[in-house]
Parts: structure tokens; C-alpha cells; sequence
């Protein structure tokens, strides 16, 4: 690896720190990451192309270092790599209030990067449903927690659909000037350092980020409901922005992304039961989110969700 950053940056390095397949070092006042790249091409043109306007905007994503020959990868043991300088250098867990920060209105030239926008929830939703209906016929016994829990998740993801397809049918919602700098996901126990990577980029609506970032604290057993409640306050979302905050909250990422996990890694499947023994607990969660936000808008609310936990007064 010191080689590799010798030839390509002209870096020399004496000591760096591993973590996974990931590399970090620090020359002079400057720290670095070489991680791998797993997206594709196009897409990373898009993302040196977002990285570029960002850092002129004074968004403090660590900046995209181009090797000798002006390429972003670079390849080491086979696999292609990219070198970032960390322009951010704080290593705390994120908070909401970095959320909140990271919420602003993309100019109309970043806008326009196709190959990383994912606004487009109901198709890429369906479209993962539908394979993992065709997957399940194929399973046999392979994966018996799989089988006997998945029914359950996509009737959820079903369930997340319809609310969200009925959002946009009855609500005017300017979605388009509120797309803006979110993550594939973000996550409970991640860093700013983590946060700030900008090969996790993708644009879309500023409320994906806060989903999946609740859910995430949710699924580490790291939530405070009193503490969502003050950060879903300090929003200030339309009508229209809570019902799709509530709508991805509704969609249970968390339960695909473990499933695709042990289908692609070979994972034990043992570990999705960490899910589906809270299930109970994480329905009576999405309830106690619905009334915060009813304080704010007055969103739906799933009627079996409604008749499972609404108490008369």
C-alpha cells in the first residue's frame, strides 16, 4: 500500500491504520483515507462532479485526490481505490444536529446528475419487492427464517408504498427544490468521518437522510423518544415533507438491507431474529413517531397501525 501511494500521489507514509480494507494515514497537518470503490463508473464521475461544487460551496466532504495520471481510481490488490483528504478531521458520532445542518437546497447544475438521484421511492421500492418475491420461490430450505419472516417485511414495504404513492397523489408537494445531499444510509454508530465520505453520495429528498437515520438509532436500541420528538420539531417540514418522512420511515430498510447481507455474503441468518423479535416494540415505535408528527401536520396513519394502538381518551 505505501508503494501504491508513493507511485500514484507521490505520498510517502510511515505509519497508517487499517480499518477493514480501508486505510488511513496523516502527513504533516493532512489526514487521508484510500478506501475501495464499489459503485459504478457512472456514477463516479457524478460524484467527483458533486465533491468538486460541494467543496466550493464549503460543505466540508473530504476532498477526491487524483493519482499521477489524473484518474480517480487507482487499483491495489485488484480492487479499485480512491484517495481522500479529510477536510473535516472530527471523529465523534454523528448527532441530529448534524442532520440538520446538512439540510440545504442544491443549485440547479448539481441537480441534474442523473446517475445519483434516487428520489423515485415507489419504483425502486417495487422493484426490490418484486425481486425478493422471485427470490423467495427459489430458496426452498435454504434460508427457514428468511421464508417464514420476509412475508411480514414486504407487506410493511407494501404498506410504505401506498403511503407514499398517496402522498404525492393528494398533496402539492415542490419536491424538486428540496432534493438535496443525503447517503445511501446513515447509520446510528457512524462518524463524522464516515459521514463526510462523499463516495456515499447520492441526491435526494432531504427527508431520506432523518429516516434512516431514526431507524437506524431504533435498530442499535439507541433512541430516545422524547429526543426525536425535539429533533422532529426543529424540522419545519411542510404537510407534504412529513408525510414522506413518515412514508420512509414506514419502509423497513433495515430488515432488506440484513436480508441482502446473508443472501450475498453468506451471512448467518440468525442475525435477522434481532429484528423480528422487536417487531411488536418497532410498530408501537412508527405509532408514537405518527403522534409527534400529527403535533405538526396532520399526516394519516396506517389503520391497522391506528387500531392496534390508539387508546380512547
Amino acid at each position: 500500500m505505501k508503494n501504491i501511494l508513493n507511485y500514484y500521489y507521490n505520498l510517502i507514509i510511515n505509519e497508517f491504520h487499517q480499518k477493514k480494507r480501508s486505510y488511513f494515514f496523516e502527513i504533516g497537518k493532512y489526514q487521508y483515507i484510500f478506501l475501495p470503490f464499489y459503485r459504478s463508473v457512472k456514477e463516479l464521475q457524478s460524484l467527483y462532479f458533486l465533491n468538486t461544487e460541494l467543496l466550493k460551496l464549503n460543505v466540508p466532504y473530504h476532498k477526491i485526490i487524483l493519482n499521477k495520471d489524473y484518474k480517480i481510481l487507482t487499483l491495489f490488490n485488484g480492487m479499485p481505490y480512491v484517495l481522500l483528504q479529510i477536510i473535516l478531521p472530527v471523529n465523534r458520532l454523528i448527532s441530529y444536529d448534524d442532520l440538520l445542518q446538512n439540510q440545504f437546497t442544491l443549485p440547479i447544475r448539481i441537480k441534474k446528475e442523473h446517475s445519483i438521484i434516487r428520489f423515485n421511492w415507489v419504483n425502486l421500492w417495487q422493484q426490490k419487492i418484486d425481486y425478493f418475491e422471485y427470490q423467495i420461490e427459489h430458496f426452498q430450505n435454504k434460508f427457514p427464517i428468511l421464508l417464514k419472516t420476509l412475508p411480514y417485511f414486504i407487506g410493511l414495504g407494501e404498506n410504505a408504498i401506498s403511503y407514499v404513492q398517496n402522498t404525492f397523489m393528494e398533496e402539492n408537494g415542490n419536491f424538486k427544490s428540496d432534493l438535496t445531499i443525503c447517503h445511501r444510509r446513515v447509520k446510528a454508530d457512524e462518524t463524522l468521518i464516515e459521514y463526510y465520505n462523499p463516495l456515499d453520495l447520492i441526491i435526494d429528498h432531504k427527508t431520506r437522510d432523518i429516516a434512516e437515520y431514526i431507524k437506524s438509532c431504533f435498530l442499535q436500541d439507541k433512541y430516545n423518544i422524547n429526543e426525536i420528538a425535539i429533533f422532529i420539531g426543529k424540522l419545519k417540514l411542510t404537510k407534504f415533507e412529513y408525510r414522506l418522512l413518515y412514508g420512509r420511515l414506514l419502509f423497513p430498510s433495515f430488515y432488506f438491507d440484513m436480508y441482502d447481507n446473508i443472501i450475498n455474503d453468506s451471512s448467518d441468518e440468525k442475525q435477522i431474529l434481532e429484528i423480528t423479535s422487536r417487531i411488536d416494540e418497532y410498530e408501537h415505535f412508527l405509532y408514537d413517531i405518527y403522534l409527534i408528527i400529527k403535533q405538526y401536520a396532520d399526516i394519516p396513519v396506517l389503520t391497522w397501525l391506528n387500531k392496534k394502538f390508539f387508546v380512547a381518551k
